[in-house]
């Protein structure tokens, strides 16, 4: 006999479905959960200048296993461009002697 483990979250993750439960145009068309680890959030907002705490999110597309559309979040630190580091593009190839 198998036992359905229950989920865990991973941690600075969430996920959103769709609101079955959507009855006026007031209610959200998608609702779901995060699950932030204390320690991520701390240092966010440790890392904020001002009173609002930005936080970098990527979401996936996925199809849960009864066949329902859901996204799937993860939560990171903003990328922040080391400083001094310029954009160079990179060197076009002089394809002038290729034959075609």
């Amino acid at each position: 006999m198998s036992f359905k483990q229950p989920f865990v979250p991973k941690p600075n993750s969430g996920n959103m479905f769709i609101n079955n439960n959507k009855r006026t145009d007031n209610h959200p068309d998608f609702t779901g959960e995060l699950a932030l680890d204390r320690n991520f959030v701390t240092e966010m907002m440790n890392k904020s200048s001002d009173n609002l705490v930005k936080i970098a999110i990527s979401a996936w597309e996925k199809t849960s296993a009864n066949g329902k559309t859901f996204y799937s979040f993860k939560l990171s630190a903003p990328y922040v461009k080391p400083e001094g580091q310029t954009y160079r593009p990179k060197p076009v190839a002089d394809d002038s002697d290729v034959p075609f």
